[in-house]
């Protein structure tokens, strides 16, 4: 028979899990002259083996049907020729047509299928010279050969270049493209420029479009890069960082902004670049440790450069399971066991397995821990700081429970900004020339007004516990002399005009009273043990040149005093209100005893003051009935007064009273 087709294979074919049967136009001898394979969506292929499937032939082409329908992927049909030569004639034996036709057959599929494959394989030109050149692949996909040389041979050598339009200058790269994981395309899309989106920068023109579109293109957690590209900034009609991507946003030194995009920084309503309320980057979830470098303000001026960490504080162990009795209307927990009440602490949240355990009919409290007693092994808890209580009515708890489950839930920190120092120990050659700051910020007044830290504590809501613009507290062991929590001094010659300002505190500055200042003289339940008072609780000293009195204020409105003080117990007190000494501290000018007695001293001890010391000048005295008017110094009798009186009173109405003093 002829061979009238010079396919070699047939297909592809979409395997979709249902068709079993696939028909071929190329010319086969036998069945096992087909064969089969199945080209997956990554470009491999897979033979099929010859019980999968069966081959009905026809005078040209057949059939491929298979037992079980291929479920994906796309089927070929091929030519696979035997290369073996089975037919053989002996002498005188007849030519009958039909085995010849098999054996020229044969002969034309192989070379069919010998010519497919040398068309799939590159061939140096007629005429030969083409040793040693590469087979390189030119436009409209037909092979080529390069000698190394000239514009297509140089392309390995123009790769290896470093100058501008050569190496990593040849590869295109488009920003906005989704490109497949794990490509050198989603690599560079962690770090994007606005500038590949559009992004002018001449402070005019808006730069909303090509930040947001930044935005949308970066990677999830990656970084948008705002070049310098001019002293006018970039103008932006919106916030391109309004979306919840957590992103990095990387400024070049001096950047301005402009336009209704960053907000209102100066109400407190800023959203994109704004120092006051949105320090120009975007933390969402986690831990993070985010840095950049000097930049300017939105509006000029300031250049800042800081870090952030922010972390949760956790630690391992937590949450507790503890158990313990309860009896209703009282907030202690009995019975809890040694072994875990030592780990717990104030403010730890705390929950329990009986139900609605702190429901008082229409609330259910938070409930935290307010104090642990490990020798009683109890817990005292309650649902604000104050340990109110209630009592859960019935049947929601009893009048005792024993054995209930809680969960202890420790106490969260979270530091926005947190920095950190580990001294060592200063080798004994040096001692004291070695000194460690955290945090050094100078600010240089230049003429303009400025404040070197600015701390807002804004309530929009109550809380469980304090909230503190500044809070100083510490730990350690080691009693040491020399630690001091505040230190105000002044450094140079220019003087300041105030240490400390305290101003518009409505109720001060310790949250549970009135005080503008509150010194407590106790060490309470230090574990160090101590347990002494304090020596002074204000203290001046070393003031060279003081402008007025120490202390100095006003009656702050009539009928309350200007100055009270209380003295520590009313049952025989012991002491002074007030006391006044000499500057060598070794003799007693004047006291106001804790009993209301005044007493001033005798020139004795005045030390050559030119004032009358020890006297007392006053417009009036009223003495009590039974009270002993003792005079301390009389005068001689040789200068009594002629009248023979020594003491003058004045009534009221001005006139004198006579006393006499002698008989």
């Amino acid at each position: 028979m002829a061979v009238s087709s010079t396919d070699t294979y047939s297909g592809p074919y979409e395997a979709n899990g249902v068709t079993v049967a696939f028909p071929f136009t190329f010319k086969a001898v036998a069945a096992d002259d087909v064969a089969v394979f199945i080209r997956s969506v990554d470009g491999s292929d897979t033979i099929v083996g010859d019980n999968a499937y069966a081959v009905a032939l026809a005078s040209e082409g057949g059939t491929v049907t298979f037992g079980t329908p291929p479920a994906s992927g796309q089927v070929y049909i091929v030519s696979e020729p035997s290369f073996l030569q089975a037919i053989s004639f002996a002498s005188g034996q007849a030519f009958l047509p039909n085995v010849v036709n098999e054996v020229n057959d044969r002969d034309v599929v192989r070379a069919l299928y010998l010519k497919s494959a040398l068309d799939r394989a590159p061939k140096i030109p007629i005429g030969g010279g083409f040793e040693n050149l590469f087979p390189i692949s030119l436009p409209g996909g037909i092979w080529g050969f390069s000698v190394g040389t000239g514009a297509d041979a140089g392309l390995r050598t123009d790769l290896a270049e470093s100058v501008s339009g050569k190496g990593a200058g040849m590869s295109a790269f488009a920003p906005a493209v989704a490109y497949g994981a794990g490509t050198v395309g989603k690599k560079l899309q962690q770090f994007v420029n606005v500038q590949d989106f559009g992004a002018v920068g001449n402070g005019v023109t808006d730069d909303y479009a090509a930040f947001s579109a930044a935005y949308d293109a970066v990677a999830w957690g990656g970084s948008i890069y705002v070049p310098q590209v001019g002293s006018e900034g970039y103008y932006l009609s919106d916030n391109p960082d309004a979306g919840d991507k957590p992103v990095h946003w990387i400024f070049d030194t001096a950047i301005q902004f402009h336009g209704p995009g960053l907000g209102d920084p100066d109400a407190g309503a800023g959203t994109f670049a704004s120092l006051y309320t949105n320090p120009w980057l975007r933390v969402i979830g986690g831990q993070r440790k985010i840095a950049f470098g000097t930049v300017n303000s939105p509006a000029g001026g300031a250049v800042v450069g800081d870090s952030w960490e922010w972390t949760a504080d956790s630690l391992a162990g937590w949450p507790k399971a503890i158990t313990g009795n309860l009896t209703n209307g009282s907030a202690v927990i009995a019975n809890v066991p040694a072994g875990v009440i030592g780990s717990l602490y104030k403010g730890c949240r705390i929950t329990s397995a009986v139900s609605q355990w702190g429901y008082d009919g229409a609330t259910t409290r938070n409930l935290r821990i307010l104090s642990v007693d490990a020798d009683a092994n109890t817990v005292t808890v309650g649902y604000d700081a104050n340990g109110n209580w209630v009592n859960t009515p019935a049947p929601y708890l009893g009048a005792t429970a024993s054995g209930v489950s809680f969960t202890v839930h420790k106490r969260q920190w979270f530091a926005g900004r947190y920095e950190g120092l580990e001294t060592g120990t200063e080798d004994a050659s040096i001692a004291g020339e070695v000194h460690y700051e955290i945090c050094n910020p100078v600010m240089n007044i230049t003429g303009a007004a400025g404040a070197m830290y600015e701390f807002n504590l804004n309530s929009y809501a109550e809380t469980l516990d304090y909230c503190r613009a500044i809070f100083i507290t510490g730990s350690g062991d080691v009693q040491n002399g020399k630690l001091v929590a505040i230190d105000i001094q002044r450094g140079g010659e220019a003087h300041w005009a105030t240490g400390i300002s305290i101003r518009n505190a409505q109720v001060g500055l310790f949250t549970n009273a009135k005080f503008p200042i509150e010194i407590d003289t106790v060490y309470n339940n230090n574990t160090t043990g101590l347990t002494e008072t304090i020596g002074y609780g204000v203290h001046f000293n070393n003031a060279p040149a003081v402008k007025g009195a120490l202390f100095e204020g006003r009656q702050l409105a009539n009928a309350l005093p200007a100055l009270t003080l209380w003295r520590y117990t009313d049952s025989s007190p012991t002491g002074r209100f007030i006391q006044c000494k000499d500057a060598a501290d070794a003799n007693e000018l004047f006291y106001v005893g804790i009993d209301g007695g005044l007493k001033t001293y005798a020139p004795s001890n005045s030390n050559g003051s030119a004032v009358a010391a020890g006297s007392i000048e006053c417009n009036g005295i009223t003495l009590r009935g039974g009270t002993n008017l003792q005079l301390g110094q009389v005068a001689a009798t040789a200068t009594k007064a002629a009248n023979g009186k020594y003491l003058t009173f004045y009534d009221s109405a001005g006139a004198a009273v006579y006393v006499p003093t002698y008989a």
